[in-house]
């Protein structure tokens, strides 16, 4: 028994801490009874005023009417200037048009008016007794391009019933357009003006030293005359007309076409007398012309010069992808500089050379996002994704790592390895 009085023995403290905690739970469970007798209840706000202001607006509002009430019987037809139209405005007005006024039911009645769908308001088309969602959806087509051309138009809206098409058919009223009224009257008053093409002038030209201008005015394409352009500066030579239709991108119909205004001036040549000219051709034999080989990592703009088929714009190519490289690991990099035709290439290839020299490498541990894209293998995009994955994975170990980059391909990968390294 001792043991359970002291289960139910109290301290003083405790017992003074369970009386303020049932006081605390009586206060909370009778205080909203008490607050709603002694505070007063918040009054409501009147809207009646405002809302009577908005009453007399609908009602003092009249949308715009552009139809004219015609008057008609079997033998006598009037309009609204005659003296009779007061008559007919009185017995006939109520049929076209509903009194603005409010039900008992507190709906507003419909008003039937010409109106336009291009332009008609939102409180127009519910008072032409469209619903109010659906004046919102054809409101909504005009403001995304949509525009009606014709009444038919109006069925395209989207929850307009058929009935209510055919209760406004005869009040939509849609203006012709001011542009197409212009061409309209333009097709019928004036005859169509066919742009003339360039007129073509013929005389005659060398393949070899026509401008740019000249390969124009004979009717060429741009791109044909360039292409023959390019085809000079490479080298290579026009020795024949037939030579002509080596270019691509010339048409046959135009090698037809100048084919009889074709005229190749022949190299200019010391004139010997024909005895002299047969004795030097017995005595000296005409050399053979001397094959050169050049170093790719090391020949200058005017070495590369020294091979056929490579003029100023190609050595100064080369030597500026190159540099861009790094240098030369392989001579077959010689046919990636941009324009060079493969046929020049193949034959220029015997007379080209590859030192030992170093190239220059990349560091992929400390390289930064603008040295990898000055190579021209690495574009930005795969820099900044190299230079991230180095971020968030930690340094290359191996130049092999790079391949777990998935930006770089294999075949990408192999090109690059020469140039890398991880020291």
């Amino acid at each position: 028994m001792d043991a359970w009085k002291d289960q139910f023995h109290f301290t003083r403290s405790e017992r003074n801490g369970v009386v303020g905690l049932s006081v605390l739970i009586v206060l909370t469970f009778f205080f909203p009874h008490v607050y709603i007798h002694f505070f007063s209840k918040n009054e409501p706000t009147d809207f009646t005023e405002f809302k009577a202001e908005v009453e007399a607006f609908y009602d003092s509002y009249e949308p715009p009417e552009k139809t004219k009430s015609y008057a008609y019987n079997s033998r006598n037809y009037y309009k609204n200037d005659d003296k009779n139209s007061d008559n007919y405005d009185k017995k006939y007005s109520s049929s076209y048009y509903k009194k603005k006024e409010k039900t008992a039911s507190g709906k507003r009645e419909t008003r039937l008016f010409s109106f336009n769908p291009n332009t008609a308001t939102y409180q127009e088309l519910t008072t032409l007794g469209l619903s109010g969602k659906t004046a919102n959806i054809l409101i909504n087509f005009r403001e995304k391009g949509g525009k009606f051309y014709k009444k038919e138009d109006l069925k395209k809206v989207y929850g307009l019933q058929e009935s209510d098409y055919e209760r406004l058919e005869n009040y939509v009223n849609i203006p012709a357009s001011p542009k197409a009224e212009k061409a309209s009257f333009e097709s019928k008053n004036e005859t169509p003006v066919i742009e003339s093409k360039p007129k073509i002038v013929y005389f005659p030209f060398d393949p070899n030293t026509a401008t740019f201008g000249d390969l124009m005015k004979l009717g060429l394409t741009k791109k044909a005359a360039n292409n023959i352009i390019n085809y000079r500066e490479s080298g290579a030579q026009f020795r024949q007309k037939e030579d002509l239709q080596k270019i691509y991108s010339l048409k046959r119909e135009d090698y037809a076409r100048l084919e009889p205004y074709v005229n190749i001036i022949p190299a200019k040549e010391e004139e010997i007398p024909a005895s002299e000219s047969i004795v030097q051709a017995i005595e000296k034999p005409k050399p053979k012309p001397v094959l050169i080989n050049i170093n790719i990592n090391s020949a200058t703009p005017e070495d590369w010069q020294k091979l056929y088929g490579i003029g100023p714009k190609y050595s100064e190519r080369i030597v500026k992808y190159r540099k861009a490289l790094g240098g030369f690991h392989s001579i077959n990099q010689i046919s990636e500089v941009y324009g060079l035709a493969d046929s020049t290439f193949q034959n220029i290839r015997p007379q080209l050379q590859l030192d030992p020299t170093p190239i220059q490498l990349i560091n992929l541990n400390t390289a930064t996002q603008d040295d990898f894209k000055k190579h021209p293998y690495i574009d930005w995009k795969k820099a900044k994704t190299i230079v991230a994955y180095r971020d968030n994975h930690g340094v290359f170990s191996t130049v092999n790592d790079l391949r777990k980059v998935r930006a770089i391909s294999g075949e990408l990968f192999e090109k690059l390895k020469p140039y890398l390294t991880v020291e």
